[in-house]
């Protein structure tokens, strides 16, 4: 997997990791096959680089992974702190 600038990018190349905007919105999901107009959209809403998927990189998976796990932890944890309890069923779902 590479890091690489949206200029650089050619049609043809899969994405590696999610691509998402600065609010959180998706745009374009792991594995999507670059088109021009996929790529001219990047250039349009800002996105100045992204990983591209050029084989299999255990590690990036697992950090990719974390991270994502990190973002649903956080807000949990935070809740515990300001209520006092475990939202149980946040729990559960972080679980599974």
């Amino acid at each position: 997997m590479r890091f690489i600038k949206t200029a650089d990018l050619t049609p043809g190349m899969m994405v590696g990791r999610k691509v998402v905007s600065r609010e959180g919105i998706s745009l374009l999901h792991k594995d999507t096959c670059l088109t021009k107009t996929y790529i001219n959209h990047l250039l349009s809403w800002g996105v100045r680089s992204l990983y591209i998927n050029d084989g299999v990189d255990a590690k990036e998976e697992f950090i990719e992974k974390y991270e994502d796990v990190i973002k649903t932890v956080k807000p949990i944890t935070a809740d515990i702190r300001q209520s006092g309890q475990i939202p149980v069923k946040e729990m559960h779902k972080l679980a599974d």
